[in-house]
């Protein structure tokens, strides 16, 4: 019997061993097809060219002016835009100069006194005015304007400015 127990406890042990020991590797793979990835394309237009002149500006203090410009996104994704000008005159005049970007549903529509932030005309800035999708286009009413505070002493000056309209593409 006691034989008998030494070789049943024998077998247990060396089958615990053995189960202890027991390791599989399995692995397996599947070969998908490749996909083509393409990028988006983000390119605007102003007034249906790359560069556009948005005319002449006569303002006195009181009496502002409004001239209207179309820009036109011809890329395949959305884009927000953003205005920004910069002033290459000299003349003191350009600190009494101020500025306003927003959009209009016709030209028409651009005309002086509409809502938005006003700001120096000298770096001013403004973003989020506008979404313009792909193939779309939307317009902008450029304003212009005399501080009433504006020195006579200014009179007659003039001074030359870039508006520069930049397009983000819009998170999706």
């Amino acid at each position: 019997m006691l034989i008998a127990t030494g070789v049943v406890a024998g077998a247990i042990a060396l089958g615990l061993a053995a189960a202890g020991t027991t390791t599989a590797a399995l692995s397996a793979s599947q070969t998908m097809p490749g996909a083509t990835i393409t990028a988006g394309s983000l390119d605007l237009t102003v007034n249906g060219t790359d560069s556009a002149e948005l005319g002449a500006y006569s303002v006195v203090p009181g009496a502002p002016q409004a001239h209207a410009f179309t820009v036109t996104n011809t890329g395949t994704t959305a884009a927000d835009l953003t205005t920004t000008i910069a002033v290459s005159s000299t003349e003191p005049i350009k600190e009494s100069m101020r500025a306003r970007v927003t959009t209009v549903a016709d030209r028409e529509g651009c005309v002086a006194n509409l809502a938005g932030a006003q700001g120096a005309l000298d770096g001013f800035s403004s973003s989020g005015y506008a979404t313009v999708e792909a193939g779309e286009s939307v317009i902008v009413c450029l304003e212009l304007s005399l501080l009433d505070t504006t020195p006579i002493t200014q009179a007659g000056q003039s001074a030359s400015f870039t508006a520069t309209v930049t397009g983000t593409q819009r998170d999706r």
